[in-house]
C-alpha cells in the first residue's frame, strides 16, 4: 500500500515538474539579442499609419512588434518576420504620437528600440462626423453620413426625452461608404436630435447636432389601419388563398400565417389591395414566411424582389399596369450574403424582425396598391406572405 502512495506522488511531483518547465521556458534559450529593423518609410494613414523597414540578418527572429501609447495606455501592433511593414491603428487624433519598433526573436530576446514618429491623419470617427446631416423626416428625423474610409462605427442616434435629457434611441451599426438612419415615432412637435459616433478603439465624436443646432420639427406619420383593407382581385392576379394560406393572412397582424398562391400559373405574382383610404406613403415593413416549417427562411416562395404600384383613381378590372403608378422596386438581402439554406443568427434575427422600405418622397398619394413579385428565393413556382404594415399621411378616409 505505501508503495502505491509513493509511486503515486512521484508521479504527481514529475507532472508538475514538467508542467512547470512547459510554461516558463521559451521555444529556445539563448541570449543573443537581434539586430534592430532600419526603417524605410513611414505612411501616415486615417487613425494611424504604416511603417515599412528591412528586418534585421536574424535567422531566429520571430516578429517586429510597434509599441505606442493608445489613450494613456501602452499598446502595440506586431508583424511576422515574413513581412517588412507592420500597421498602426486606432488613433483618434492628428496630433504627432511617439512610436518604438522592437525585434523579437524565438527565445523573446529584444532588440534595442528604433524610435519613430507618426502623425495620423484623421480618423474615420473624425471625417465621418464632418458629413453627418441631420433633417426632419416621418415620425421623426432621418441622419446620413459618408463614411469614406470605410471604418466599423457605431454611430448612436439621440432624441430628446420627455425629461428634456439627450438619450440613444437607434444604435446603427455601419462600415458602408454611405449609411442612413432614422428616429421615430414622434409627434409633430419641435424636438432635439443629435448623434455620436465611436470606433472600437472608444474614440468618440463631439455631439452632432443640425446645422444652426435648430431644433427639427417631426413629419406626421400614421400606421395605416388595416382594418379598412378590402380584398382586390384583378383579372391576372393570382389566388392566394392556396395551401393553407389565405389573402387576408397578408395584413392580419400575424407573422407567422401566410398568404400563399396555387403556383405553375407563370410570372409576375400579384397581390392587389384597397386600402380604404387615401395615403401619402413613407414607407412599409414586411415579413417573409418565418422559418417554420424549418428550412422556409430566405428559401421557397418567399419574396426576394419585386415592384411596388400604386393609384389613386379605381383600377380598371382588366388588371393591366398601365394606369398605375410604380412606386419603388424592392429587393430582400440577407446580412451574411450567404447562399439558400445557409443563415446566420443575424440572418435569422432580420427575419423575424422584417424588413423596412422608404417610400420615395416623390411617390403619389394612392388608394390601391399592388405587390408585383418578380423573384423568389429558389425561384419557385409559387409565393407567400407573411404580413405587411404601411405608414404615411392619411390625406382621406372613406
Amino acid at each position: 500500500m505505501k508503495k502505491n502512495i509513493l509511486l503515486l506522488v512521484a508521479l504527481l511531483l514529475m507532472c508538475v515538474w514538467g508542467c512547470k518547465e512547459n510554461v516558463l521556458e521559451p521555444y529556445l534559450n539563448d541570449s543573443s539579442v537581434p539586430g534592430a529593423v532600419s526603417v524605410k518609410s513611414i505612411e501616415n494613414i486615417s487613425g494611424g499609419a504604416i511603417i515599412k523597414y528591412d528586418i534585421p540578418n536574424d535567422e531566429d527572429l520571430l516578429y517586429v512588434k510597434a509599441v505606442f501609447d493608445l489613450q494613456g495606455k501602452e499598446s502595440e501592433s506586431r508583424a511576422s518576420f515574413y513581412n517588412n511593414e507592420v500597421r498602426i491603428e486606432g488613433f483618434g487624433d492628428t496630433l504627432v504620437h511617439k512610436v518604438q519598433l522592437i525585434s523579437v526573436d524565438k527565445s523573446e530576446n529584444e532588440s534595442e528600440p528604433v524610435a519613430v514618429e507618426i502623425k495620423p491623419l484623421k480618423s474615420a470617427v473624425m471625417s465621418t462626423a464632418e458629413t453627418v446631416s441631420i433633417v426632419s423626416s416621418w415620425g421623426g428625423a432621418k441622419f446620413s453620413w459618408v463614411n469614406e474610409n470605410e471604418g466599423a462605427l457605431t454611430i448612436n442616434l439621440l432624441a430628446e426625452d420627455s425629461l428634456g435629457s439627450m438619450v440613444p434611441f437607434n444604435t446603427i451599426y455601419s462600415d458602408d461608404v454611405e449609411g442612413k438612419g432614422y428616429i421615430r415615432g414622434f409627434d409633430p412637435e419641435p424636438r432635439r436630435f443629435a448623434a455620436v459616433i465611436r470606433d472600437r478603439w472608444m474614440n468618440y465624436s463631439d455631439t452632432i447636432w443640425p446645422e444652426g443646432g435648430q431644433m427639427i420639427m417631426p413629419r406626421l406619420e400614421q400606421k395605416v389601419d388595416k382594418s379598412k383593407f378590402k380584398k382586390l382581385i384583378l383579372k391576372g392576379d393570382q389566388s392566394w388563398d392556396q395551401w393553407g394560406g389565405h389573402y387576408e393572412n397578408a395584413y392580419d397582424g400575424n407573422i407567422k400565417s401566410i398568404a400563399h398562391t396555387k403556383g405553375g400559373t407563370g410570372w409576375p405574382h400579384i397581390f392587389s389591395v384597397d386600402l380604404g383610404a387615401k395615403v401619402k406613403l413613407s414607407r412599409y415593413h414586411m415579413w417573409q414566411r418565418q422559418d417554420s416549417p424549418k428550412g422556409q427562411a430566405y428559401a421557397h416562395g418567399n419574396v426576394r424582389r419585386w415592384a411596388v404600384y400604386g393609384t389613386a383613381d379605381t383600377p380598371d378590372e382588366d388588371g393591366s399596369l398601365d394606369n398605375w403608378t410604380k412606386l419603388m422596386d424592392c429587393t430582400i438581402e440577407k446580412p451574411s450574403g450567404l447562399p439558400v439554406e445557409e443563415n446566420t443568427d443575424e440572418d435569422l434575427q432580420l427575419l423575424k424582425k422584417g424588413h423596412e422600405f422608404e417610400v420615395p418622397e416623390n411617390a403619389p398619394e394612392i388608394r390601391y396598391l399592388r405587390f408585383v413579385i418578380l423573384e423568389t428565393w429558389t425561384n419557385s413556382n409559387f409565393t407567400y406572405l407573411a404580413e405587411f404594415n404601411l405608414y404615411g399621411a392619411i390625406t382621406e378616409l372613406e
